[in-house]
């Protein structure tokens, strides 16, 4: 906006001394077809606690208030109004500098690294002084009770847990220096326990000078006083690594090396032909001689253009084949195998597999295997030919393909020293990379840390010239030596034809070798991409789908039974979540299921879907549940067909329908509108609820995995009324940190070390 010519320095409230006021007035975001927030007017000061659900205007889920932390981390622009800090203007600050003052907990964490204790040390790459010690780290992992998943995979964390490890971060950057707290919806998704515990830590950084700016729909509901905070059990959950390689269906592509081996004939038929002509014109014969020769020449010139284009229509047909044979077949293995066992696929790792691996397949294929088998092929035949003619040049021959189409490939590898497989491999980490910066970017700037991974993606872009670089010298020597070598042949043919050989077919013998470079060339290419095709195939491998089956015999799926006797379940190659469970839930209950974070909740609601099935036990379950996960999984395509992953053939009556039970009547003239990322917190697990009404009519039960965590009060109440409305003689399993969302008529489970415990609700709850 001012250019870099004005870089003014905000107001020094860097020291507890110095307290903060962030005065906002009459603040206007636009927003899709709207503004939220819509003249928003509030004061955070230092050692106090600002609510915006207390902020006229800003109550209601989808008001603005993930909105207005955008626009004080600068993301979002203002439309109207004013924010000042300190009496200065927020558009007038340098926004890295005021950055460093603040300490984010979104709505929406995410991870850029692969462990807990490694993004907790990002989280301060901006803030003064050495990386934090482990003292720091436990520390500040204390504050949300998450110092048991320091050592932990990000991506094995439960919804739960990854907002207590962004809670962590942000109390990390406080004590580092940063002196206003922003809270997105901090304990949405954790126990009543665990939530008391948070809010009782930010109220001790609110004392101690911090400015806190919370939004939360939910209030405490445990008495500080009374709660305990002992020691939590944890469960990890471990990934499934065995995978099998992918094998390559060769018969699909025989008619193209075929093809490609007719093609490569015809093409030293024509330059054969075309050299017998030449030399017997020299003699002056007849022209009627030489007509044969001439219809020959055309011949063998017309058949391998019409050879050569339907060899590549039948190669390139082969590998889209192939490609969509092999996506359709990963993605029944992920399917199969389900969620809880390809948590390695995460963070973009199944899509990189789904589409790069497989893109790279269908165009190595074509590279590496079928010029391999064509230039086999063909040179046994060419060989043979030449011995036919004259046995010295056929030897000569001989020797010249042996150098071509293996010391040339060898020397290539030699001269690049694996660049290709490296530069493979760096191209799809480098692309994995770029993918998580990018959806990790508001995290990563909010906290200083995307200059880092800027220089980082800068110097791998550089490591991949240089890398493409000794590639193309790779090639170049490979394919030099294969040209060198080949030209030789040929003069050793000539030298070895001469006084011995029918003047005429000496140029017959001699050309043969020249015409043999068109299958001799690609063979260096093919060498270069034979061990990032053989690592693509490797990465499309997943465990047989059968492997699973084997626990099918304690599995039994009846209408909307749920049934379970002596069952336990935990996640792949880790210990028991759930124990020698027993639960029998009656058709038509709505079943609330509660208890503290990584109790097990989620196990069970996987376990009633079939992501995991019994280690021990017997169990039954419903043949078809509609579910409202806990982190609604919404794709960057228009609102209608989100809702139609529910139910296909709904139409656009039946959808405005959904959404108004959901508690979105807005959204019902907006279908056309892409979701995605743009949806707030509460817009998005309300989308979520309305695609599970849409699938409910052809369901046997309903699961709802924390439907209300970004829901404020009012529309949580006239949301789970619809929902109990909808889902009237159906049995629903609710699973719901809030006791106070339990009905007194709802069967509750309460889920515990490793146990169900079924009771009545509280009367008071």
């Amino acid at each position: 906006m001012f250019g870099h010519a004005f870089r003014p320095n905000i107001p020094d409230f860097g020291t507890s001394q110095e307290p903060l006021e962030l005065r906002v007035t009459g603040l206007r975001v636009r927003r899709r077809d709207g503004f939220a927030p819509d003249g928003a007017d509030f004061v955070v000061r230092s050692g106090e606690i600002t609510r915006l659900s207390d902020v006229d205007g800003l109550g209601a889920s989808g008001a603005g208030k993930s909105t207005v932390f955008s626009t004080l981390l600068g993301f979002s622009t203002v439309h109207s109004g004013l924010v000042t800090i300190n009496g200065a203007e927020l558009s007038t600050v340098d926004h890295e500098l005021w950055r460093t003052r603040l300490a984010w907990v979104p709505q929406r964490p995410t991870f850029t690294h692969n462990t807990v204790e490694d993004e907790l040390r990002q989280a301060v790459s901006d803030q003064p002084g050495p990386a934090p010690s482990s003292a720091e780290l436990e520390s500040a992992a204390a504050s949300s009770r998450s110092v048991h998943l320091l050592g932990r995979v990000v991506h094995t964390l439960s919804t739960g847990e990854r907002q207590r490890v962004a809670i962590a971060r942000a109390v990390l950057r406080v004590q580092r220096g940063a002196r206003l707290l922003l809270l997105d919806e901090p304990t949405a998704h954790l126990d009543d326990t665990t939530a008391a515990f948070v809010l009782q830590e930010i109220r001790r950084l609110a004392d101690s000078g911090v400015a806190v700016l919370l939004a939360a729909h939910r209030e405490a509901v445990a008495d500080l006083s009374t709660v305990d905070f002992g020691d939590e059990s944890t469960v990890d959950e471990p990934v499934d690594e065995s995978a099998e390689r992918v094998p390559l269906r060769g018969g699909m592509f025989l008619g193209a090396v075929l093809l490609g081996a007719a093609t490569a004939c015809s093409g030293a038929a024509l330059i054969g032909v075309a050299g017998w002509l030449i030399a017997k014109a020299a003699t002056m014969p007849p022209i009627l001689t030489l007509s044969v020769a001439v219809l020959g020449v055309r011949f063998f010139a017309l058949t391998k253009a019409v050879l050569r284009y339907t060899e590549r229509l039948v190669s390139h047909r082969a590998a889209f084949r192939l490609a969509t044979d092999l996506r359709v077949r990963l993605w029944g293995r992920i399917v199969g195998l389900g969620p809880a066992r390809t948590l390695e696929l995460r963070r973009g790792e199944g899509l990189r597999r789904m589409v790069d691996d497989v893109d790279q397949v269908r165009d190595l294929v074509p590279r590496t295997v079928l010029p391999t088998l064509t230039a086999v092929l063909v040179a046994v035949l060419a060989v043979f030919a030449q011995a036919l003619v004259d046995p010295a040049a056929g030897a000569v021959l001989a020797g010249g393909l042996v150098v071509a189409v293996f010391l040339a490939p060898a020397l290539a590898l030699l001269a690049e020293r694996r660049a290709t497989t490296a530069l493979a491999a760096d191209r799809r980490r480098f692309a994995g990379r770029v993918l998580t910066m990018l959806e990790g970017a508001a995290d990563l700037i909010a906290m200083g840390a995307h200059r880092p991974w800027l220089r980082r993606a800068a110097e791998q872009d550089a490591e991949l010239t240089g890398r493409t670089r000794r590639q193309a010298l790779g090639a170049g020597a490979g394919i030099g030596l294969a040209t060198l070598t080949m030209g030789l042949t040929a003069l050793g043919c000539l030298v070895t034809g001469l006084g011995r050989l029918d003047p005429l077919l000496v140029p017959v013998v001699t050309l043969i070798p020249l015409a043999l470079l068109e299958v001799v060339l690609p063979l260096t290419t093919a060498a270069q991409y034979r061990v990032a095709l053989q690592a693509a195939l490797g990465r499309l491998g997943l465990p047989e789908v059968g492997d699973v089956r084997g626990t099918e015999r304690r599995l039994r799926r009846h209408g909307g039974q749920i049934d379970l006797r002596r069952v336990s379940v935990g996640w792949p190659n880790g210990r028991g979540v759930l124990s020698a469970v027993d639960l029998r839930v009656p058709t038509g209950a709505w079943v609330s299921v509660v208890g503290p974070s990584g109790a097990g909740k989620s196990t069970l609601g996987a376990l009633l879907l079939g992501f995991l099935p019994p280690s021990a036990g017997t169990a039954v379950l419903p043949e078809r549940v509609s579910w409202s996960p806990q982190e609604p999984q919404l794709v960057s395509i228009s609102v209608r067909e989100n809702l139609r992953l529910g139910d296909p053939e709904a139409t656009d009556d039946q959808l405005r329908q959904a959404l108004r039970a959901a508690q979105l009547p807005e959204w019902t003239d907006r279908l056309d509108t892409l979701a995605g990322t743009t949806l707030s917190g509460g817009e998005a697990a309300r989308l979520a609820v309305a695609r599970a009404l849409l699938a409910l009519p052809h369901s046997d039960v309903l699961l709802l995995d924390e439907p209300t965590a970004h829901l404020d009060p009012d529309n949580t109440r006239r949301l789970l009324d619809e929902l109990r409305f909808a889902a009237r003689g159906r049995t629903v399993v609710h699973i719901t940190h809030d006791p106070a969302l339990v009905a007194p008529n709802d069967l509750v489970i309460e889920v515990g070390d490793g146990r169900i415990t079924r009771r009545e609700p509280s009367r008071s709850g």
